[in-house]
């Protein structure tokens, strides 16, 4: 079993197990010809002629044609048959083919500087794919067509193969089936806690403290996840619109010269709108544990949300934003379960000399939808 990392470069290492039961091995470039995961991707070790001209504009050569320096590198396959096409990133991405009857070598393509600081580019790719793939009897300007890239690339190779009536795989055509947009609904409890205190202009010192402790409350959510494309959708961005609240009634007693007792009520309803950043680590059996951190800066919050005192007078209540982190478990694809932590928010911000402390441990239920 090979830990498929989704790699963004060429990798020159990669870890793998015989079985779930025994401790992971890393083998290198040395001593591995070719790995891979079936019928989902392939790298293939080869000593070639790689170009070393840069693609960054500042960095351009007024040479037109490549630098090659062989190295041994993996090259990822992309296209598998009788006509077979790699590539290779490093700084930019090279691709690389080869053929029954032939060995692999680069597809030319070079941005280049000319005396006159004319940018042009070196198409030797377009020669290449017309003389040594003929078998679609394509016309120059049907060829001319094709960019260096992968999309156009694979199109081309798998159309070759299909003319040449060739068995191939195609290792970028993606799984219909697996989406990159999920919607979750996220019921949840929270635990949250309220306190401030006054302090005094004159002294600095805490004119009073109040304390309304922690209160259980209700907490849903619903979740739109975008999956990134790249790192076997390790990661994902998140917008999670959460209705939340909460409240509190306490029974204070000054410690000032005249001694007064009052009832004191917070509550504090809020849409939050937190947008996150969540990073899935894989487990057996089709589940994963998964972290992430998020920010709210779009909270809404209700006319009610405030601390009534019952001798009359009341302090409302707000923040800008709201900053989370949790940790979690998902299992199939539909459920998890996460615990979420959200730092202190002051929601006394607007008032002189006051402080506050608000915070909340979230359990919360995951139910993939789509």
């Amino acid at each position: 079993m090979i830990k498929n990392l989704d790699w963004g470069e060429n990798p020159t290492e990669f870890e793998y197990k015989l079985d779930q039961e025994n401790n992971s091995r890393v083998l290198t470039i040395k001593s591995t010809k070719e790995f891979g995961i079936y019928n989902k991707l392939k790298f293939y070790r080869s000593k070639v002629n790689i170009d070393q001209s840069s693609e960054k504009t500042n960095e351009l050569s007024y040479i037109k044609d490549p630098v090659f320096s062989e190295k041994e590198v993996f090259l990822k396959v992309l296209v598998e048959g009788s006509a077979n096409l790699y590539s290779y990133k490093n700084e930019s991405t090279k691709f690389f083919y080869s053929t029954k009857d032939s060995d692999i070598e680069q597809l030319i393509f070079k941005t280049f500087r000319t005396s006159n600081m004319q940018i042009q580019e070196n198409k030797t790719y377009i020669l290449q794919l017309r003389n040594n793939l003929k078998c679609q009897k394509l016309t120059l300007s049907s060829i001319e067509s094709i960019d260096y890239n992968k999309k156009d690339l694979i199109n081309f190779f798998v159309n070759e193969n299909q003319c040449n009536d060739s068995e191939y795989i195609n290792f970028e055509k993606k799984e219909k089936h697996k989406s990159l947009l999920k919607l979750n609904i996220r019921p949840g409890i929270n635990s949250r806690s309220l306190e401030y205190n006054k302090i005094s202009s004159s002294t600095g010192a805490v004119n009073y403290d109040v304390d309304f402790g922690n209160k259980l409350s209700f907490r849903v959510g619903a979740e739109l996840e975008v999956f990134l494309p790249f790192r076997n959708n390790s990661f994902s961005v998140t917008l999670e619109p959460t209705f939340q609240s909460y409240k509190s009634e306490i029974d204070y007693v000054s410690q000032s010269a005249v001694i007064t007792s009052q009832k004191i009520t917070a509550n504090y309803t809020t849409i939050n709108v937190p947008v996150g950043l969540r990073y899935y680590s894989f487990l057996k059996n089709g589940s994963k544990l998964f972290y992430n951190g998020s920010v709210s800066f779009f909270n809404i919050r209700m006319k009610s949300s405030k601390i009534d005192f019952e001798n009359g007078g009341h302090l409302d209540l707000g923040t800008d934003t709201e900053a989370r982190i949790g940790i979690g478990y998902n299992f199939n694809e539909k459920y998890s379960f996460e615990l979420n932590y959200q730092f202190n928010s002051p929601l006394i911000k607007r008032y002189r000399n006051y402080n506050s402390y608000f915070t909340s441990l979230s359990l919360i239920f995951g139910y993939t939808l789509f």
